[in-house]
């Protein structure tokens, strides 16, 4: 009887923990997908709600839309879809954790023609805080090509009602993975 018990007892956490992971890969591919389309509300949705506190929603909102596009430039993912790589669970804190990596592509397309210095000063600029992408400048479209491997963190707490919420990991800046995660959460996952 009591092997019977542990043995439903392992089958529920299993079950739980699938329809956990499914769930948040069902939540990436909107979130890339939503990135795609440019529906920053959408994106919004997705993030871990720490970083409102940081910037309200509202400057949230704004800022996306005129970074993706503004009289200089405009910004677009390549692939309308990525595959996603997921590390194991793992729970610290009482917070449940899943490293995401994929695949990203985008072009950062110039409304007016780059002079040669302008080409050079950015590219340097862009090699200098994506230090893992691979950066090309293509003329006939004025446009860089940025492609590389980049990572989300998401995060399933009682702060985000236990909904698995994301958080994109830019190594160049740990501080704002340290704010919402905190420090030794950081450390325990080799982010640091």
């Amino acid at each position: 009887m009591k092997s019977k018990l542990i043995i439903l007892f392992l089958l529920i956490s299993y079950l739980c923990i699938s329809q956990s992971i499914e769930t948040l890969k069902s939540d990436c591919a909107t979130m890339y997908e939503s990135t795609y389309n440019m529906e920053f509300e959408k994106i919004l949705d997705y993030t871990h709600p720490k970083v409102f506190e940081i910037a309200d929603r509202e400057t949230m909102l704004t800022i996306l839309d005129e970074t993706f596009q503004n009289d200089q430039l405009r910004i677009r993912l390549v692939h309308p879809k990525t595959t996603f790589t997921f590390s194991e669970v793992k729970e610290i804190e009482g917070k449940k954790i899943c490293v995401v990596e994929y695949p990203q592509a985008m072009r950062m397309i110039y409304e007016n023609p780059l002079s040669e210095e302008e080409k050079s000063s950015i590219e340097e600029s862009l090699k200098t805080t994506m230090t893992s992408k691979k950066i090309t400048f293509e003329k006939d479209r004025n446009a860089f090509y940025i492609d590389g491997k980049d990572i989300m963190i998401a995060v399933s707490e009682e702060a985000t009602q236990n909904k698995w919420k994301l958080i994109n990991y830019d190594k160049n800046q740990p501080q704002l993975l340290n704010m919402i995660l905190g420090e030794n959460v950081v450390k325990q996952l080799g982010l640091q």
